[in-house]
């Protein structure tokens, strides 16, 4: 039912672990480094 969904929304997300930051951090990464070199290719 729809309580049951609002009920698993509400619950707070578990802390995230030192592996899934530093995989975060790392993804993060890699996307602005995409959109630099984007940027880059398009002013040459």
């Amino acid at each position: 039912t729809d309580e049951n969904v609002l009920e698993r929304n509400v619950k707070p997300a578990p802390p995230l672990s030192v592996k899934d930051k530093e995989e975060k951090a790392r993804r993060s990464e890699f996307v602005q480094g995409l959109l630099l070199s984007t940027i880059l290719d398009d002013n040459l």
